[in-house]
């Protein structure tokens, strides 16, 4: 089932009765109305003496994020989608597969496809299976989100060690990581300071798109100095008007990121009991707004009035596995929150 038709399927099921709506995949819909909004971005600054250039709203960013760029290694556009794009478009000639998340995010498919990439399948869920690397050529490239999405936790020791070991096996292969759905960024910084180091082989891709719930203004990356200004070439320059506004949520609201990550702990602590009813066991994600468990949807659906999401819609092929989100309710229940 792709996301179309489950949407259609959703309003549906919602005409006929009421559910416990783990299904909300629109964090700043949900955040708008709880008592996050006060640290949400403002409306987009009218004074021209508020105008940021891309240096600005770098720097910015890195105080916000404790993330110090290269400026020799920077790649900036409007969004991780944006910069994929250029990304795929440059290995092309250059890599002889591209390994993707079957489970993650259809469009991962969709742009590398559009590049007329050779595409291989590995799965993530319900956890990651991490034999196709030895399937790999010598010429191979790997796209992975970290935090790992929707599983919503990091890489494991264990796992982060086998994927560099894999990349120092050849000197031709390349990871890309998306690491859009950062929300703590101090979780995990060891293994970006590994990947950032190798800067001839990885790639990481960041966007203010969830972290500072603010889509199409700053899409940032660090990619080898080899190809930054060539690909530079083929991303569009955020406008003047979104660098103000990031620029100025940046400024204000640095905590933001780091306050809805708070805010969805709070939530799945509050949701627990309910999940657990259907998934025991259950244990909240360590990052994030989303969770997997192992119990179909029709299951959670007519046996316990949950409604959540089908991995399918994700990409998966497994049907005993449903994505759970935390979002729906949370204006309801989020309170205590200070803005800063």
């Amino acid at each position: 089932m792709n996301y179309a038709a489950y949407r259609q399927l959703r309003d549906e099921l919602l005409t006929d009765r009421d559910f416990l709506r783990l299904d909300c995949m629109n964090p700043t819909k949900a955040l708008t109305a709880s008592s996050l909004s006060p640290c949400l971005p403002s409306p987009i600054p009218t004074d021209h003496g508020l105008q940021a250039d891309i240096a600005e709203a770098i720097s910015a960013w890195s105080s916000a994020t404790g993330i110090v760029l290269d400026a020799e290694r920077t790649l900036v556009g409007t969004g991780v989608r944006e910069l994929l794009t250029a990304i795929f478009l440059h290995l092309q000639p250059a890599i002889e597969e591209l390994w993707l998340p079957l489970d993650v995010y259809p469009v991962y498919w969709d742009l590398a496809r559009r590049a007329n990439l050779q595409c291989e399948a590995l799965t993530t869920l319900p956890q990651p299976d991490w034999e196709f690397l030895k399937k790999s050529g010598e010429k191979a490239a790997l796209l992975l989100p970290v935090p790992l999405s929707p599983l919503g936790r990091q890489l494991m020791d264990g796992e982060a060690e086998t994927i560099l070991r894999w990349l120092r096996q050849s000197p031709d292969r390349i990871l890309i990581v998306d690491a859009v759905y950062t929300f703590d960024f101090d979780s995990g910084r060891s293994l970006l300071d590994l990947l950032l180091q190798n800067e001839k082989q990885c790639i990481v891709l960041w966007s203010c798109a969830k972290s500072w719930l603010a889509p199409g203004c700053l899409g940032l990356g660090a990619v080898p100095r080899r190809l930054s200004q060539t690909l530079q070439g083929h991303v569009a320059t955020p406008t003047p008007t979104n660098l103000s506004k990031i620029h100025a949520v940046l400024r204000e609201r640095p905590q933001l990121c780091r306050l809805q990550q708070e805010a969805f702990r709070r939530e799945w602590r509050r949701l627990a009991p309910a999940i657990r009813k259907a998934a025991p066991g259950w244990q909240p994600p360590a990052n994030g707004y989303f969770s997997v468990v192992s119990v179909p949807f029709a299951t959670l659906l007519n046996d316990h009035g949950i409604l959540s999401i089908p991995a399918s819609v994700f990409g998966s092929r497994r049907n005993d596995l449903s994505i759970l989100t935390c979002l729906y309710d949370l204006a309801a229940h989020e309170g205590g929150v200070q803005a800063s």
